[in-house]
């Protein structure tokens, strides 16, 4: 149909576009063939004033992100694949895999998001199998560090989980972590913010939700999990860029090509 669409405009036909959250931006017409009938483009990256990042994914690999077809792993890789491809050459990106069979697990760590570069992070994330369970506290601890060594100007960390997280807790009861808290709150202090993504419906809501208010950043439910490289992206661009375009500008005034014509010459004999 958008293919249909975009032959009809570029034949002559009319087309008008409203609005927001879903439209604009990095929304549903985001690298589709409606995109490229607009008089504007839906990407939000910008040339201007560009902040040197820092962005650390933290990604679930227990055995329970095999599930689903697709699966939930293979979803979050294409979110990964997603936020490498939205990255500039200047940014630094890296990749933390974690389950509870190793302290760390490093898929590929902070490094510029140039061309070579990327086709690296690409063949890294590609290759992220599942196992074991979840245990967030090591790698959250090792992106953390990573990004206190970096100059960067802005600092961010994502967090994606679909389970319970069996991290040491302060009563089986509580459905919190105080000690991953505490490290959310640390690093905001460092100038480093936290986003979560849970996924699925037996993800760890309440931990992740708080980790992400500790962390200054935000929290995301992906219950329909198809939706879930759309959130990585968004989140991505939303932590990292600014939406909104605050500058003075000049309008081009065109004549409109249905104008009436006030007067007919007829055509010479």
């Amino acid at each position: 149909q958008m293919i249909l669409l975009k032959s009809y405009v570029e034949d002559g036909g009319g087309l008008m576009m409203t609005g927001g959250p879903d439209s604009f931006g990095l929304g549903s017409w985001y690298r589709t063939p409606i995109e490229e009938v607009l008089p504007v483009s839906t990407d939000l990256r910008t040339d201007m004033d560009l902040p040197l990042v820092a962005m650390v994914i933290i990604l679930d690999r227990s055995q329970s992100m095999g599930a689903g077809n697709p699966s939930k792993i293979d979803l979050a890789k294409e979110g990964a694949i997603g936020v490498v491809d939205l990255a500039y050459h200047e940014d630094l990106l890296g990749l933390v895999a974690f389950s509870d069979e190793a302290l760390t697990d490093w898929i590929f760590k902070l490094r510029p998001a140039t061309d070579r570069g990327k086709l690296e992070m690409l063949n890294k994330i590609l290759a992220i199998t599942t196992r074991g369970g979840t245990v967030l506290g090591p790698a959250y601890n090792e992106g953390v560090q990573a990004l206190s060594n970096t100059t960067a100007s802005l600092k961010h960390i994502i967090i994606l989980s679909d389970g319970n997280l069996y991290d040491e807790r302060s009563t089986p009861k509580d459905g919190l972590v105080p000690k991953l808290n505490e490290m959310a709150s640390k690093a905001l202090s460092e100038k480093i913010t936290t986003s979560t993504i849970a996924i699925g419906k037996a993800a760890d809501f309440d931990v992740l939700e708080a980790i992400a208010v500790s962390g200054g950043g935000r929290y995301y439910e992906a219950l329909d999990t198809d939706t879930l490289p759309k959130i990585f992206t968004n989140e991505a661009l939303t932590a990292t860029r600014s939406l909104l375009r605050d500058d003075s500008f000049q309008p081009v005034i065109h004549p409109h090509p249905l104008a009436i014509v006030d007067s007919y010459a007829p055509p010479p004999d």
